[in-house]
């Protein structure tokens, strides 16, 4: 299992509008386990609908962050984390 750094739920719950019949949106950035680091399997995403969740590899999210995507900018700026440990805090510390 690939270690979570980061994750939030987002959507109308991390804008603070969410309603008791709200959704859940998870998402979150993961570090790649050792046969991707290598190059021996690939890795860029997970999505589950169970509940709905995306999580994307420590390196695809940087990438995403470069190219300006805004469906990731926000997550460095949530009030508040699910997991939030010292790799991804370094993420939002140099947001």
């Amino acid at each position: 299992m690939r270690p979570v750094i980061l994750s939030l739920y987002s959507g109308s719950h991390l804008y603070g509008l969410s309603v008791p019949e709200s959704d859940l949106d998870l998402r979150g950035v993961v570090l790649p386990e050792l046969d991707e680091i290598i190059g021996l399997k690939e890795f860029e995403q997970e999505l589950k609908h169970e509940p709905d969740s995306l999580f994307y590899s420590l390196k695809k999210y940087v990438q995403l962050l470069l190219k300006g995507n805004p469906n990731v900018f926000d997550w460095l700026w949530a009030a508040e984390y699910e997991v939030l440990d010292r790799r991804g805090k370094m993420l939002v510390d140099n947001r």
